[in-house]
């Protein structure tokens, strides 16, 4: 029998001091909570915006103000018994109840600016305000003793700069004073008479056997065979729909030109450019680009934004660059909204970043904005997504033509489908040289053009603007005027007749073999990542999307092959080795992309066609080296370089089917294919083109029915609003922001990004990442 145990000691009770019983440590084994696992269960997730701090903080002033007019009593419990007070103590002055709220929708927006930043131009406003300030978006600054401009480091090959035409590169030349501008391509002088009978020969003919391409006399010039292409392609479009051309209406707008004489204006004329004369160390925008001659003033052009990110070129450190966008920026606010940087701080700031963003950039702009500008808070917002809100449309496919890149991209219910994402290496500036080398053929009666010079370059900028159309129903031979002003000179104008050069030159942009994309390679940089800043936060920034795979997947090898292929190697099968085969390719001219074609369209294979394999061994042995060879050369491809010189519409074919790539015959992605492809949106400076939208609708719809045959039918065009042009419509949508009462979990404030930085911005504008 065991001992009993001895009693308590008499000073000593035997109850528990308390009925808690101490918990064990927890068994790390198996952890099924996720508490403190992620961003959003933070403190910084759980609080309130700044914009409900302040509607609570209002309502809580007007319920207190309301009891005081009704005379209740509103003053603190006091939790101590005192006597009576004392007599003849002054009353507190009761505040009268407002008559009107302190702030409303329209004082939000009054407070709010949107900034729209592009290569060439700097589109600033208040949201309240019906359209932005475009503002060049170039600096000018004084040369130093002894300056000399750096050099641009090699980048990679698909981050590209054009150089100026007929000089060398702005990353390398000390006398750069303008901006780059792409190259025109192939000679200016004027057309031989055979080169001219090639060229609008067959416009009226109706014998199926003629050639329209003939090359009779382009074996010595390139880029004539193309341009006689281009006319080819655009005598086929004007055949289907039952147009007739005129047969010399090339020579007789080439014999008119030749004999045109300016005509001197006055110098009262009103079209005249105010030049920058005065001797400031910088100028920004509009001022900047009037020095009459940048290199005898001692100045110096810079371009900090390019193709959606940092132009790092000539920069020798990040704070140089952001000083000067931080410099184009307070001078835009200050001369054209008249708001001085210290009062940046009562404003709120919404930033339009392109769809395919990098995370130096957004960080960058972010820190710029809410740290050394001081803006009140901060919101960030896609492009595409923009264009949907101003369109009012939740879900479209949109297609953005800037001035150096095209950019498509598939936006869902206001979210852009990241898989859908595409830019495209060229855009308005090369359409601008294009006409320049096809009106030089036709002996452009402004001989001394030179678009390295900025005054040259607007009068083409402002000839594409009034003659460029994609309407093959309105090519005549037409008669335009035009005005050319350069410094010290008075006012020339200038007639000029032109006949199909106004529909060739947005040709460019379906066939971008005119465009040489060997000459805008490793002339920039961009923005550089800083080393001590930490980058482990996902913002969903990605260098190649499935769109991108997906359109140069014949240049790609297949899959490594598994251990199946290793066994029947020994034996091959007569039917595999033919599928080994790899599909032709149609050779592509002047760098572009070589896209797969089926009957002689350029139209990438149907969806779930096997990609094609490379060949075997001629020896048929196998080795174990093979698999390694054709992963090597699969690596060896930059698709987001090849991918970017793809004609506009497979860009837009191959854009719209990465929605369905996984599941190309599921019942919800047909639907979802359906209700984008139904909204087709094109915006950008060269959206405005007259008819860009039929023409871009015309090619791919029936590429869009041959990959997809529920699509037949489907592809539709939403016009802009009338109201709106279609490069200020992503500024516009996304203006009245500040007004909804959804935008208040979008705004980062100052200190939250001082606190939490990236992990900040990233719970606020890139949830869905």
């Amino acid at each position: 029998m065991p001992r009993a145990p001895p009693p308590p000691p008499p000073d000593q009770h035997a109850l528990r001091f308390t009925s808690f019983a101490p918990v064990g440590f927890l068994n790390a084994k198996n952890v099924a909570s996720g508490f403190v696992k992620s961003d959003n269960q933070s403190w910084f997730a759980r609080r309130p915006s700044e914009a409900d701090r302040d509607q609570a903080s209002e309502v809580k002033r007007r319920r207190l103000a309301g009891a005081e007019a009704e005379g209740e009593d509103v003053a603190p419990i006091e939790t101590v018994l005192t006597a009576k007070p004392p007599t003849g103590v002054r009353q507190a002055r009761r505040r009268p109840p407002p008559t009107e709220p302190e702030f409303s929708a329209k004082d939000a927006l009054d407070r709010t600016i949107v900034i729209h930043p592009g290569s060439r131009w700097l589109r600033i406003g208040l949201a309240s305000q019906v359209a932005p300030v475009s503002v060049p978006n170039v600096i000018a600054r004084k040369r130093l003793p002894g300056y000399k401009r750096a050099a641009a480091e090699p980048a990679a090959p698909s981050h590209d700069e054009p150089s100026s035409r007929g000089g060398k590169s702005r990353a390398t030349s000390d006398e750069a004073s303008t901006p780059a501008r792409p190259d025109v391509p192939g000679p200016s002088a004027a057309p031989t008479d055979t080169e001219m009978k090639d060229e609008h020969g067959g416009w009226d003919s109706d014998d199926p056997n003629a050639d329209p391409d003939s090359l009779t006399a382009a074996d010595s010039d390139p880029l004539t065979a193309k341009i006689t292409s281009l006319r080819g392609d655009l005598r086929a479009r004007m055949r289907v729909y039952k147009l007739r051309g005129q047969g010399n209406g090339n020579s007789q707008a080439a014999t008119y030109n030749a004999t045109v004489k300016p005509e001197s204006m006055g110098e009262d004329f009103e079209g005249d450019f105010e030049w920058t004369t005065g001797e400031a160390e910088v100028w920004t925008g509009l001022h900047a680009l009037r020095i009459p001659d940048p290199d005898s003033a001692n100045y110096e052009l810079w371009w900090p934004f390019l193709r959606g990110d940092l132009n790092a070129t000539g920069y020798v450190s990040r704070q140089e660059l952001l000083g000067d966008v931080s410099r184009i920026i307070t001078d835009a606010l200050q001369e054209e909204l008249d708001i001085a940087e210290e009062e940046l701080k009562e404003y709120a700031v919404i930033l339009l970043i392109p769809d395919l963003y990098t995370l130096p950039y957004v960080r960058d702009m972010s820190d710029l904005l809410l740290r050394q500008l001081g803006f009140k808070q901060l919101a960030v917002m896609q492009e595409s997504v923009c264009a949907t809100f101003g369109a009012g449309v939740s879900s479209a496919c949109v297609v953005d033509i800037g001035a150096r890149t095209t950019k498509v991209a598939c936006v869902e219910e206001g979210l852009v489908v990241a898989d859908t994402r595409m830019v495209l290496d060229f855009g308005g500036d090369d359409v601008t040289s294009f006409l320049f080398t096809l009106l030089s053929r036709i002996n452009f009666p402004y001989k001394e053009a030179d678009l390295a010079k900025w005054y040259d370059w607007i009068v083409l900028e402002d000839l594409k603007e009034r003659i460029v159309v994609l309407s093959e129903g309105d090519i005549t031979l037409s008669l335009n005027d035009f005005f050319v002003r350069r410094p010290g000179q008075l006012t020339q104008k200038y007639s000029l007749r032109v006949y199909d050069d106004c529909i060739l030159a947005p040709y460019a942009l379906f066939a971008p073999r005119v465009i040489d994309f060997e000459q805008k390679r490793n002339d920039s940089k961009t923005s550089p990542r800083n080393p001590d800043v930490d980058e482990n936060v996902d913002i969903g920034e990605v260098r190649e999307t499935l769109a991108m795979r997906n359109s140069v997947r014949h240049l790609l090898a297949p899959a490594a092959p598994t251990n199946t292929l290793a066994v029947h190697a020994a034996t091959p099968d007569p039917a595999a080795e033919a599928s080994r085969k790899p599909s032709p390719a149609l050779p592509t001219e002047g760098g572009g992309a070589a896209t797969p074609t089926a009957g002689g369209a350029a139209l990438p294979a149907l969806p779930g066609t096997p990609a094609a394999e490379s060949p075997a061994p001629p020896d048929g042995s196998s080795s174990a080296a093979a698999p390694q060879t054709k992963a090597a050369t699969s690596s060896e491809v930059d698709v987001r370089r090849e991918s970017s010189k793809l004609p506009l519409d497979v860009a837009v074919v191959e854009s719209i089917l990465a929605i369905v790539s996984g599941s190309p015959t599921s019942l919800a992605a047909e639907e979802r294919v359906k209700k984008i492809a139904t909204n087709l949106l094109i915006v950008g400076g060269t959206g405005g083109i007259h008819n860009v939208g039929f023409a871009v609708e015309s090619r791919v719809a029936p590429a869009l029915a041959a990959r997809m045959p529920i699509l037949n039918g489907v592809l539709g065009y939403v016009p802009c609003p009338r109201e709106i042009e279609p490069e200020h419509l992503a500024w516009k949508g996304i203006a009245a922001l500040g007004k909804l009462d959804s935008a208040n979990e979008l705004w980062l404030c100052r200190e939250e990004w001082e606190t939490l930085g990236m992990r900040a911005l990233r719970e606020r504008a890139f949830y869905w990442a």
